[in-house]
């Protein structure tokens, strides 16, 4: 009993020690870009919104809300409400935005043409309301 005792602390011991970090993901001495991400609520697309697709589209939101700071909008995605009222990724629309001019211009992609379309910018929760895309 004594050995099987002896045997779990020398085994909880080495994973212990398994478990201390060996390596960094940054390079020793490299200085972190401080970085500003801002995550905005569309104002356009919005109801009245019919994308062509092959043509540009504009994703806009409120440039006066926009804190000076914001350098970066990390993605804006288009996605599709299911039949089953799931929201279903399509597409990258734009990745890196500049927050500051309150919009950014967009290829519109070769999708089925539909009405249950919209984005999302930056952050799951902030999205348009539903627009159309229709064929080219």
């Amino acid at each position: 009993m004594l050995a099987h005792i002896s045997t779990l602390l020398v085994l909880s011991a080495a994973f212990a020690g398994s478990l201390v970090p060996v390596a960094s993901a940054a390079p020793a001495g490299a200085a972190l870009q401080a970085r500003d991400f801002y995550a905005p609520s569309p104002t356009l697309p919005d109801a009245s919104t019919v994308w062509t697709v092959g043509q540009q589209g504009i994703v806009a939101w409120d440039q006066s809300k926009v804190p000076s700071t914001a350098t970066d909008i990390p993605w804006v995605d288009l996605y599709k409400t299911s039949p089953y009222g799931s929201a279903e990724y399509v597409t990258t629309l734009a990745s890196d935005v500049d927050p500051q001019p309150g919009q950014v211009s967009v290829e519109v992609p070769d999708v089925a043409p539909d009405t249950d379309y919209f984005v999302m910018v930056g952050a799951w929760g902030q999205s348009s309301t539903h627009f159309e895309i229709i064929a080219a």
